[in-house]
């Protein structure tokens, strides 16, 4: 069925119950000789009136119309901010970013910078127009957290553009998204980290394992489900040197998060733990009658431990015994919080702490979790190891 199409104002129809249709002109292109026309639709929002959408449709009208009047608006993607994006997206898949960083800024792009400024012209665009179109998210509700993810893209989009040299300023450099502050760090109670372990024990012991090597470690999640048994030597020590991501479609395996290989030692106790953990690995493997190559994973799902486990399932496996354990508040991303506040308690040295935590600057690791002492990273593993050690029970 063809969807109605009625004039409500100038420029404004109604092609659906509650859904506007905005057609603004763009005049005469100045390359092409042809007029052209700038469309957009406003859709009603869940609980929204039809008077109060039709408000929002006219509003926007007007601001195109300003936006054309000052040459903003331009008839084709050509040149325009929607345009840039595109290219810069694609320009970020050459260089072969993360496809989870990709499918974020796409998502980002499409759901509320597009539709805002998706139609001005990128050499015509200003700081006034970016604190205005912040100011217009906010408004809407949209989340802080959101708000400056899209100054984020922005910026590096504009940076880009600027090499390109499609313009000559960035216009996010100066502009003011609303202030965000990062909520604070939870970090999970030693008692409740054994609380995690022992409930996975009962259903499920690889990922006991999983939860004490990472507490362990402080990986970060796709590195857990990244590690293969070659990746551990015998030293007792832990190369770490890919991460795992979960785009839509599958596994991705990339390098760590700052592309650089680290080295961890291992405690003792934590190494007993991985032997035990490899031996049932092989023991599984060989009642399915299939064999456990030596650079298999460390975690996985099928029997000759050949495939990875998708690192968005550690969460939700980690979510499901959370909740059994009565533990709230806390994620799988808490143990590596865990971890660096033990190194904290330790008096670690901020340097060796933050390079065993894998940060690319000595600063990440200081404004998260602050001032820190320490001698040398074996030290470290076993400090850690002794913090987290359940505490004897006392005799009645």
């Amino acid at each position: 069925m063809t969807a109605t199409r009625k004039a409500i104002d100038k420029g404004i129809y109604e092609v659906e119950p509650g859904v506007f249709k905005i057609v603004v002109s763009t005049g005469r292109d100045p390359v092409t000789g042809k007029y052209g026309q700038r469309a957009k639709l406003i859709k009603r929002a869940p609980g929204e009136k039809r008077p109060d959408t039709l408000k929002r449709a006219r509003t926007e009208r007007k601001r195109m119309d300003v936006a054309r009047d000052e040459g903003k608006l331009a008839s084709s993607d050509k040149g325009t901010v929607s345009g840039l994006a595109d290219r810069y997206l694609q320009h970020l898949e050459d260089r072969d970013r993360s496809a989870t960083t990709i499918e974020t800024y796409r998502s980002v792009l499409a759901a509320h910078i597009k539709p805002r400024i998706g139609g001005y012209r990128v050499t015509s665009l200003t700081t006034s127009d970016l604190d205005a179109m912040y100011g217009a998210m906010k408004r809407a509700g949209v989340g802080l957290s959101v708000i400056n993810k899209a100054h984020l893209v922005l910026n590096g989009m504009f940076n880009q553009a600027m090499r390109w040299k499609v313009i000559t300023e960035n216009p996010a450099t100066l502009a003011s998204p609303p202030a965000y502050r990062r909520s604070e760090t939870s970090i999970p109670l030693v008692e409740h980290f054994h609380k995690l372990v022992e409930e996975a024990e009962k259903t499920n012991p690889d990922f006991a394992v999983l939860l004490l090597l990472d507490a362990a470690t402080g990986l970060r999640r796709g590195e857990l489900a990244g590690l293969r048994w070659s990746d551990l030597d015998e030293t007792g020590t832990l190369t770490v040197q890919r991460g795992l991501t979960n785009p839509v479609g599958g596994i991705e395996v990339r390098g760590t998060k700052t592309y650089r290989n680290r080295r961890l030692s291992l405690d003792a106790a934590t190494l007993g733990v991985l032997e035990a953990h490899r031996e049932r690995c092989e023991e599984r493997a060989q009642v399915c009658g299939v064999t456990m190559k030596d650079d298999a994973y460390m975690f996985s799902g099928s029997p000759d431990n050949s495939t990875p486990l998708r690192p968005d399932s550690l969460s939700q496996s980690f979510s499901r015994i959370a909740e059994r354990a009565g533990v709230a508040g806390v994620t799988l991303h808490s143990l590596r919080h865990l971890h660096a506040s033990m190194l904290l308690d330790a008096g670690a040295d901020v340097a060796r702490g933050a390079k065993r935590m894998g940060h690319s600057r000595n600063s990440t690791f200081t404004d998260i979790y602050g001032h820190v002492r320490c001698e040398d990273d074996r030290d470290l593993a076993e400090l850690v190891s002794a913090g987290l050690a359940p505490k004897a029970k006392k005799k009645r």
